[in-house]
């Protein structure tokens, strides 16, 4: 599922689709494959919601991302309720549960979403990936089983957050387990649960009542 633009101002609402079984099956070549890409947002209200995106492999060096929301965001973003996970990759190539890219005008809520059994033969790989924004609300999420096998430079992140502009970004009451790269020697560090990047000084992150197990 793929839209490339929308009407200044509109509502956008992606819910309750499945999208499964997309392979790349060749080992030869690049590639990406998505399940849901918002690649241009309205300046209005995007709406991700209720959405199963499962059952994605590749047999080469290919991009994988479940949900993928980039482009010029909306001001409200609700990405909710969505079950993302079952991914195998046999070359090493990044992979994304779910990435959300705003603005600095955009508030977005990510809640009750499920990322599982994410696996890569020595990636990078993503359970939820975020960044900017003027107000994060990430809560009440599952993100667990995921592993970058083989490779020394593997590293996998439960969470990844890189707000690198002013705001306020709320991380509570998610579940994050099962983070595995157990062949890296990565000193980034190979296996976060949850990982901060360095941002805006102005950032104010709250993070609480998480199990990181």
């Amino acid at each position: 599922y793929y839209t490339a633009s929308a009407p200044l101002g509109s509502t956008v609402n992606i819910n309750n689709n499945t999208v499964t079984n997309l392979q790349k099956l060749t080992a030869t070549g690049t590639g990406s494959i998505y399940g849901i890409y918002q690649a241009s947002t309205p300046q209005g209200t995007l709406n991700i919601n209720n959405n199963t995106v499962t059952g994605f492999s590749s047999a080469a060096a290919t991009l994988i991302a479940g949900i993928y929301q980039g482009g010029t965001p909306a001001n409200f973003i609700n990405i909710n309720n969505n079950k993302v996970g079952n991914f195998t990759n046999a070359g090493v190539s990044t992979m994304y549960g779910i990435y959300s890219s705003a603005t600095t005008t955009t508030q977005l809520n990510l809640s009750q979403d499920s990322v599982f059994n994410l696996t890569s033969a020595g990636s990078t790989i993503y359970g939820m990936y975020f960044t900017s924004g003027m107000l994060w609300n990430i809560y009440k999420n599952s993100v667990s089983g995921i592993t970058s096998n083989t490779g020394t430079t593997a590293i996998v992140y439960g969470m990844y957050s890189a707000i690198a502009v002013a705001g306020t970004v709320n991380i509570y009451d998610n579940f994050i387990s099962d983070i595995n790269a157990p062949a890296s020697t990565s000193t980034t560090p190979a296996v976060s649960g949850l990982f901060i990047a360095s941002g805006a000084a102005t950032t104010t992150y709250n993070v609480f009542y998480n199990s990181i197990y």
